[in-house]
């Protein structure tokens, strides 16, 4: 596991620290999700050992396997949804579910599909309703499912962190001209890198990886949040310029400034 300690303990450059604060970004958001669901949905359902599993499933038997398999009771919500696809997919009967999660390659191969989409691991309730699918369609549909489902919530997250970033933006064009001057160096708030990188204007250095900052493409989105045809007099451009922003090598954008010029040298 990455620590605190790793980042900024060790010297780390500065490429990484800008890797870890964005990751910071998006792990909160996830986690803020995720108390968000747990405080709605998870009220324990039932979990008595049913007569039998080859039975149409009920509310009572898919509770049961999901705690056999899990360790725990089963949200009321996934009873409900796992109720609702059993019937959607043909599931007449539980065993072969409940055969399903008692194997470690199928979870194991389900949740390495998921990550490989989403870049985290899937929890157990999607677990179990991908395993509802592999039940009536197989192994391969499952896979496919869970790397499908893996890519959804990624772009989900994605996608409220950037709507958080982009509320960064100040109230008037004015002020963010103002943001944007401000002396970092001496602590005054600037634009952060979050806000630069939710408007898809932040690249990174091809040998350091110091974040690079598209001066022109800033600008334009800028204009589109406003409202605005121009930038006057080229106010936020000569700001985000004055302020030492990182903006590369005019004849390398891949480049920062430093390593462009050591290049040139060579």
């Amino acid at each position: 596991h990455l620590a605190h300690y790793d980042i900024y303990k060790h010297d780390a450059p500065r490429h990484l620290q800008n890797y870890a604060l964005r990751l910071s970004s998006l792990l909160r958001v996830v986690d803020d999700m995720a108390s968000d669901l747990r405080g709605e949905a998870r009220q324990p359902a039932a979990s008595e050992q049913p007569s039998s599993l080859e039975n149409p499933p009920t509310e009572k038997s898919i509770a049961f396997i999901f705690s056999r398999a899990f360790g725990r009771s089963i949200p009321d919500y996934l009873v409900r949804v796992a109720k609702a696809w059993a019937n959607q997919y043909g599931l007449r009967r539980l065993d072969t579910l409940d055969d399903l999660l008692q194997c470690e390659s199928f979870r194991s191969k389900v949740s390495a599909a998921f990550q490989e989409s989403a870049g985290w691991t899937p929890t157990e309730d999607v677990v179990f309703e991908i395993g509802v699918v592999a039940a009536t369609k197989g192994h391969p549909e499952a896979q496919r499912m869970a790397a499908a489902r893996g890519s959804a919530d990624r772009r989900e997250i994605e996608n409220i962190w950037r709507r958080d970033a982009l509320s960064e933006f100040p109230e008037t064009f004015d002020e963010l001209i103002d943001q944007a001057a401000g002396d970092r160096e001496l602590g005054a708030p600037g634009i952060s890198e979050n806000l630069f990188a939710a408007t898809g204007t932040l690249g990174e250095c091809m040998i350091c990886g110091t974040g690079i900052v598209d001066e022109e493409g800033f600008v334009q989105a800028a204009l589109e949040h406003y409202g605005l045809e121009v930038d006057p007099d080229d106010r936020l451009a000569d700001a985000l310029m004055d302020a030492g922003y990182e903006t590369g090598s005019w004849n390398n954008p891949n480049l920062c400034g430093y390593h462009a010029y050591r290049l040139s040298r060579d």
